[in-house]
């Protein structure tokens, strides 16, 4: 598995790229109200590979949610994951397609953030 996803991070070209600042509405303004997270996506016929940083504070959960569409109504979860390792390979089910992601971030409090959408880029081809 690891070779795998070694292998993965060496085949693919440029990552798209999503950098959000959220705002925390208990201090608007301050300096400690912005934290930022940030979501990269690879691809390689129908292998995805994701990989992010996340916005500071804890975190209860994270989900990454696909869609063939950058409105986030309508998107299905595709998985749930923990902080550490950052990196999730998901695989689509058409590689011509283009596919958008997010990953929902939800706080002890009941707060939700989201990274996104990032579509994927278009599709590299790697040979071993």
């Amino acid at each position: 598995m690891r070779f795998r996803l070694f292998a993965l991070l060496c085949a693919f070209a440029l990552p798209a790229v999503a950098q959000t600042t959220f705002v925390n509405p208990a201090k608007p303004g301050s300096p400690e109200a912005a934290t930022v997270g940030s979501l990269e996506i690879a691809r390689t016929g129908k292998e995805v590979l994701l990989t992010w940083t996340l916005p500071e504070g804890e975190i209860r959960m994270i989900e990454i949610m696909r869609h063939t569409s950058p409105q986030a109504p309508g998107r299905g979860r595709v998985a749930g994951v923990r902080p550490e390792p950052p990196i999730f390979a998901d695989t689509v089910p058409d590689e011509q397609a283009i596919y958008w992601y997010w990953l929902k971030i939800t706080r002890p409090n009941g707060l939700v953030l989201n990274i996104g959408p990032v579509p994927t880029p278009e599709s590299s081809v790697w040979t071993p």
